[in-house]
């Protein structure tokens, strides 16, 4: 187990000597030599085996390989500390420890490293779990096989879960999340037993008593929260919920004027510090406004496999089927650097196939391909590929989760 710390009044007071002097802080590089800066963890799943890989982004290395039993996707805590990784075919949800846990002594904070590792109990057991969403200290993992939805506090170091089941109603391609003090969980169509998707949202208190429900919503698919809204796609545009006056109150946004036929929102994404919302439009992105009731199409023009925005909300990211990453300013639609990363990738009909994805961190952006056992970095300030290269065992990685970032924490 190894300790480093960091100390804003050691830094200041180095800085302070280095412009004295006029010199070169030799000391300082001398301690980091010895104590190589910890930059938090990227976990990656393999899309076709049970295996989880754990690399340390101080050193771009792979420090350890995890075992499970199946295929997952993987997700940070609420407070971005720990793993979950959400094993489908399985029927589990357990918990990854990343190996770096934060000691704060008030003047200073140590970043405590060990070895990652999986949780031995699983934090969830149930059928088919798929929708998977942290938020505000709890995490709701909905089950399409048997419509529960599992709602826990996810915060912390604990290895100790406590969960609060929903039941939905029946089994439907559902979602639930955390917000605004209340569990909202999506409701199934009570006049078609037939239809997989839900049509609105119910909301409960946090000991699952029901407060107020919301049959605004056909088609239900995809869900986003910020501080004052949770928003959800619905075939004819999209739900949003927020509290005022310890009542929650709806609003609904349409489509944009002359939207084709059959197109919809059906992910929405934010960034954690952004009351900014982004969603899928066809070949395009739409930017949600909830001021203007409206949502406006972000131009991409071309098929794309998956999108983020910067932590500041003013752009978004996107990786194209072509294997191009681009940054889009929101508030022109003007993509301002792109760089090529990947080779071109042929997208095939419907929701089986693993495609290339990309995480944003503070600083980097991470781009995996199940075709290549490799992990390209992006240098975000740059918009450059740059050059280390994290190579993996063989395997078919799909999914990525950042955790135990220093810059949050």
């Amino acid at each position: 187990m190894r300790r480093v710390r960091f100390s804003v009044v050691a830094s200041l007071l180095a800085t302070v000597l280095l412009a004295c002097v006029g010199g070169e802080d030799t000391s300082s590089s001398q301690n980091e030599a010895e104590e190589p800066e910890v930059a938090g963890r990227l976990l990656v799943a393999d899309g076709a085996a049970g295996r989880l890989v754990v690399v340390d982004l101080a050193t771009g290395e792979a420090v350890a390989s995890l075992a499970i039993e199946g295929p997952a996707r993987v997700y940070a805590s609420s407070d971005g500390l720990r793993g979950f990784a959400v094993q489908t075919n399985n029927d589990a949800v357990q918990g990854v420890l990343s190996g770096i846990r934060y000691e704060n002594h008030g003047d200073h904070v140590d970043a405590v490293t060990s070895e990652p590792e999986l949780l031995a109990e699983l934090v969830v057991s149930c059928s088919r779990p798929v929708h998977f969403v942290p938020h505000a200290g709890f995490a709701a993992a909905f089950c399409d096989g048997d419509g529960m939805l599992h709602v826990f506090q996810d915060t912390g170091y604990g290895e100790a879960f406590s969960a609060t089941v929903v039941d939905s109603g029946r089994p439907h391609h559902g979602v639930g999340v955390v917000a605004f003090d209340r569990i909202l969980v999506s409701s199934p169509n009570p006049d078609d037993a037939e239809d997989a998707l839900p049509v609105g949202v119910r909301a409960l208190d946090l000991s699952g008593n029901e407060e107020a429900e919301f049959h605004e919503c056909p088609g239900l698919h995809g869900e986003v929260v910020t501080d004052e809204h949770a928003c959800f796609g619905c075939s004819d545009g999209v739900l949003c919920l927020y509290e005022e006056a310890g009542e929650l109150q709806h609003i609904k946004l349409s489509h944009p004027e002359g939207a084709a036929e059959g197109l919809r929102v059906g992910r929405l994404a934010t960034s954690g510090g952004s009351s900014v919302m982004v969603g899928n439009w066809g070949e395009d992105l739409v930017l949600l406004d909830v001021e203007s009731l409206s949502l406006s199409a972000v131009a991409i023009g071309e098929t794309y496999l998956s999108y983020a925005l910067t932590e500041d909300g003013a752009h978004v990211v996107v990786l194209t089927a072509a294997g191009e990453l681009r940054r889009v300013d929101l508030s022109t639609g003007e993509t301002v650097a792109s760089v090529m990363v990947l080779p071109n990738f042929e997208v095939e009909a419907g929701h089986g196939q693993l495609r290339p994805t990309f995480i944003l961190s503070h600083a980097h952006a991470y781009v995996v391909d199940p075709r290549y056992p490799e992990i390209y970095e992006v240098d975000m300030e740059e918009f450059a590929l740059t050059e280390r290269r994290v190579t993996l065992d063989d395997g078919q990685y799909h999914s990525l989760a950042l955790v135990a970032e220093p810059a949050y924490h």
